[in-house]
């Protein structure tokens, strides 16, 4: 998307007690890219000047669009790799085919399989990756494995959503997951033994504008703050009073 979808909201309907698994996983996709600097300054600047591509197609959209994984803050000296991280494109679901040169292949996959390491604890993504696209110059040391995914077992939040509660986060820096279920059944001598799920897990969801989703918020705060306490003498108190911690010291 040229404007990516602002927050996701995933409404727990259903949650069955004999489902085993399923919990809800965040990360924050933008906290790893500043561990990737520190730790692999080479990865972090192939995954800024680097385009993916990304797409989606269905009977009814065709979505094409490249933009690198890392997106920094324009500047005079757009060489410098310290430049302020400003966001994070990362849906493997939504991946095409790389448009970059042959010679810049090997490089892309080897920073790409070191970022996603950090974002995915799941053992999966360790042992199910297909080496093959990288050299042995590109290959990492067990030492440099652990410390890519030292990051996905801190910094992981996981949980099994009730029923009715509503995950609300920010799309555009939040990495959402789930992980994998299955259904628990008692076997004829009272044992539980688990088989692939076929229901019992409803997780409804929905993405809404951030700027909309905060105009109403502020103006819902403002006619609170009205009925409750008059509006302030002050217009600094009340431009003060509408921030939302969204880094804006006055908001006109």
């Amino acid at each position: 998307y040229q404007s990516m979808p602002g927050l996701q909201l995933l409404h727990c309907v259903e949650f069955g007690d004999d489902i085993v698994g399923g919990e809800s996983t965040l990360v924050d996709c933008m906290a790893a890219a500043h561990e990737l600097r520190r730790i692999s300054p080479d990865h972090f600047r192939t995954l800024v000047t680097t385009p993916a591509t990304f797409v989606k197609q269905r009977d009814s959209a065709c979505y094409t669009y490249l933009r690198p994984h890392i997106v920094l803050q324009e500047g005079l000296d757009m060489n410098n790799m310290n430049r302020e991280i400003v966001a994070v494109n990362w849906s493997p679901p939504f991946e095409g085919p790389l448009c970059i040169p042959q010679e810049s292949v090997e490089s892309y996959y080897a920073a790409y399989y070191a970022f996603e390491r950090m974002l995915d604890n799941h053992s999966s993504v360790v042992d199910g990756m297909d080496d093959s696209k990288l050299s042995s110059s590109q290959l990492f040391t067990p030492e440099k494995l652990e410390e890519y995914l030292k990051f996905s077992r801190e910094y992981t939040w996981e949980r099994r959503s009730q029923v009715g509660e509503v995950l609300v986060f920010n799309n555009r820096r939040m990495l959402h997951g789930r992980r994998g279920f299955t259904f628990k059944e008692i076997d004829e001598e009272g044992q539980h033994r688990e088989q692939q799920i076929r229901g019992d897990r409803h997780m409804r969801g929905c993405y809404i504008d951030i700027d909309d989703t905060l105009s109403r918020y502020r103006v819902f705060q403002r006619r609170r703050q009205e009925q409750q306490q008059g509006y302030p003498e002050s217009c600094e108190q009340h431009y003060l009073s509408l921030n939302v911690g969204n880094g804006t010291i006055l908001i006109p």
